[in-house]
C-alpha cells in the first residue's frame, strides 16, 4: 500500500513545510487524504444545519415561549394594583422578586436549552451518518466511482513494474482534482460519469464531491475547482465517444448535490450559470444504494424547517473537437501547474 499523506483537520498546517501550492489528480498516496476531506464536508454541513435549527424563528419561539408565559403568569397580580408602568417596574423588578425569576428561569432555560441541542442534532444527525459510511466500500464507489482500497494499494514507485492493469486503475484518479499546500490536501472534487444514462448526444456527469478546508473557505477555491469539474466533463465525453469529432450540437450535464442552507456554494453555482433542477426533503445523496431509508418522522420535521436537498444542472454545448474552446482548455489546464507561493 502506498505511504499516505496524513490529514488531520484538528491541527494547523506543518509551518515547516515549503508554502507551494499545488494541484494533482489522486494518486494512491492522496486516497486517505481524499476520502479524510470528503466526509469532511458532511461534518460542516452537520454543524452548519445545527446552526440553522437552533437560531431557527420556530425553535426560538419554543425557547421564548415558557419565559414569556411564566412573566404573563407573575405578573398578573401586579397589574390590578399598580396604577402605571414605571409602579409595576419597580415592584416586579425589585431585588427579591428578579432573584427568584432568576432562581426558577434558570432550570427551565438549561432545560429548554438541551432539549433543543438533542432536537437539532436528532435532524442533524443524517449528515454526521453519511461521513461516517465514506469508509464502507459502497459509499467509495459512489463518490469515486470505483474501488478506492485497491487503488490505494498501487504501488507507483517504480514506474517500469507498473502493469497495463495498474495504469488503468491509475487512470480512474484524473476523475478527482486535489489541491495541496505545504504537502497537505486542503481541497478536492470529485466528478463521475454516469454512463448508464448517457449517449452519444446527451452525456451525463455528477460532481460526487466538491470540498475546502475550512480554514481556506475565504480563499476562492470552489469556483476554480467547479471550473475544473466542467472542463474535466468535456474531457469524460470524449473518452466516453472515443474521441469522435463530429459533436456539435451534442449536451454535457453536469449535477451536482447541495443544501439549500449552503448559500454560499449555491451562489458560485449560480454565478456559473448552474439551475436548480429538483428538490428532495432526503438529505442523503446515496439513497439509492441505502436499505435503510429517511424515516417520515425526520423528513415532516424537514419540511417543516424548510431543510432540503437540492440538485443543479449545467447544461454545456459541445463543438467539434478541434473547436470546442472548452476541450482545449481542459487541456491546457491538465498541462498547468500552480507555482510557488511565498
Amino acid at each position: 500500500m502506498a505511504v499516505q499523506k496524513e490529514v488531520n483537520l484538528n491541527q494547523p498546517l506543518d509551518s515547516s513545510k515549503e508554502s507551494t501550492l499545488s494541484k494533482s489528480p489522486l494518486t494512491p498516496e492522496l486516497a486517505q487524504g481524499a476520502l479524510t476531506l470528503h466526509g469532511d464536508r458532511y461534518n460542516q454541513l452537520q454543524v452548519g444545519l445545527n446552526r440553522l435549527l437552533f437560531w431557527h424563528p420556530l425553535l426560538v419561539a419554543v425557547l421564548l415561549f415558557p419565559i414569556g408565559l411564566y412573566f404573563a403568569y407573575q405578573a398578573y397580580e401586579y397589574v390590578y394594583i399598580v396604577e402605571s408602568v414605571f409602579e409595576f417596574v419597580e415592584l416586579f423588578f425589585t431585588k427579591e422578586n428578579l432573584r427568584d425569576h432568576l432562581v426558577f428561569l434558570m432550570p427551565l432555560l438549561l432545560l429548554t436549552v438541551m432539549f433543543l441541542t438533542v432536537f437539532s442534532f436528532y435532524l442533524s444527525d443524517e449528515l454526521k451518518t453519511i461521513s461516517e459510511k465514506f469508509k464502507t466500500s459502497v459509499y467509495m464507489n459512489e463518490l469515486f466511482g470505483f474501488d478506492l482500497r485497491k487503488f490505494a494499494k498501487l504501488d507507483t514507485s517504480d514506474v517500469a513494474t507498473i502493469s497495463p492493469k495498474e495504469r488503468q486503475q491509475l487512470k480512474y484518479g484524473d476523475n478527482t482534482q486535489v489541491i495541496i499546500y505545504r504537502d497537505s490536501p486542503i481541497a478536492i472534487a470529485t466528478v463521475v460519469p454516469i454512463t448508464e444514462k448517457s449517449s452519444a448526444t446527451d452525456f451525463y456527469v455528477e460532481i460526487t464531491g466538491l470540498h475546502v478546508r475550512k480554514v481556506f473557505a475565504k480563499v476562492d477555491f470552489e469556483t476554480l475547482l467547479i471550473d475544473w469539474c466542467l472542463l474535466r466533463s468535456r474531457q469524460l465525453y470524449s473518452e466516453f465517444t472515443n474521441n469522435k469529432e463530429n459533436v456539435s450540437g451534442c449536451k454535457i450535464h453536469v449535477l451536482t448535490n447541495c443544501y439549500n442552507f449552503e448559500k454560499n456554494y449555491i451562489s458560485k453555482l449560480k454565478a456559473l450559470k448552474f439551475e436548480l433542477i429538483a428538490k428532495s426533503n432526503e438529505l442523503n445523496p446515496y439513497e439509492r444504494i441505502e436499505s435503510k431509508k429517511q424515516g417520515w418522522i425526520t423528513n415532516f420535521f424537514y419540511s417543516i424547517f424548510g431543510i432540503e436537498r437540492h440538485v443543479y444542472g449545467l447544461s454545456i454545448f459541445t463543438a467539434n473537437a478541434s473547436e470546442d474552446r472548452l476541450l482545449n482548455k481542459a487541456n491546457e489546464f491538465s498541462r498547468k501547474t500552480i507555482k510557488k507561493r511565498k
